[in-house]
């Protein structure tokens, strides 16, 4: 767990760049009601194009969605199991807003680079700006499908898989790809961050992962008030 500092950092980084406050109730509660019925009126899209599309739509919900506490939980995973370190090459797929991702590049890996692929140009749009918001100038932001990255075989010494396997529509691409770019050394480390309904879709998580060339080195599971189940994954490349 991330100590005091890091905690106080974070909150101070959200509340500053990302918004003060929590978001009210009835703009949640809407922006909850407009987030599922986009979802169910494009869940069988499959097309590069048609996802793009639907992200587009989603981004302005999305945002309203996910608040300190939502990202405070994730950074209090993230941060510990990373073990970032300052000339770090990371790369972060499925990246949306990019909240995490700009905190990390700007506190964390100072001397490196955090590379943010998303297939939404208005999610990476959103990314962007809060990047020249905090004066983040080691990040950047790559407009592109999670099964057909744009990096060079082991180049990135972290991967961060947040909620977006999933949403690929073809993650074994997509592990297969993370596993192409991941360094394949003693210190890289594959975060990945995904929402499910039961554990059944987590066994399956670890499966896929192992069947790409990855090894499990920590999981976690976390019930919501909703009933969703956060799982939480870090793994390593095998040589």
């Amino acid at each position: 767990m991330p100590n005091i500092r890091q905690r106080k950092s974070f909150s101070d980084f959200f509340k500053r760049h990302v918004h003060a406050g929590e978001r009210p109730a009835h703009e949640v509660e809407e922006a909850t009601r407009n987030y599922e019925r986009i979802e169910h009126e494009t869940e069988h899209e499959t097309s590069e194009h048609g996802l793009a599309r639907k992200w587009d739509t989603l981004q302005p919900h999305y945002s309203k969605l996910f608040g300190l506490e939502s990202m405070r939980g994730d950074a209090e995973y993230i941060f510990p199991q990373a073990r970032f370190r300052s000339q770090d090459h990371v790369l972060s797929i499925g990246s949306g807003p990019a909240v995490l991702d700009n905190y990390i590049a700007k506190h964390f890996v100072r001397g490196g680079k955090v590379t943010c692929i998303d297939i939404s140009p208005k999610m990476n749009d959103e990314a962007r700006q809060l990047g020249e918001r905090a004066q983040v100038p080691n990040i950047s932001f790559i407009t592109a499908n999670a099964a057909k990255l744009p990096i060079q075989n082991s180049t990135q010494d972290k991967i961060i898989l947040g909620y977006g396997l999933l949403a690929t529509r073809n993650p074994e691409g997509t592990l297969n790809e993370a596993y192409r770019g991941i360094k394949k050394d003693g210190n890289s480390r594959l975060i990945l961050l995904e929402a499910v309904e039961h554990m059944g879709m987590a066994s399956g998580l670890l499966h896929g992962l192992a069947l790409t060339g990855f090894e499990v080195t920590h999981k976690e599971a976390r019930h919501t008030s909703t009933g969703i189940i956060k799982v939480c994954v870090t793994a390593k490349p095998k040589k």
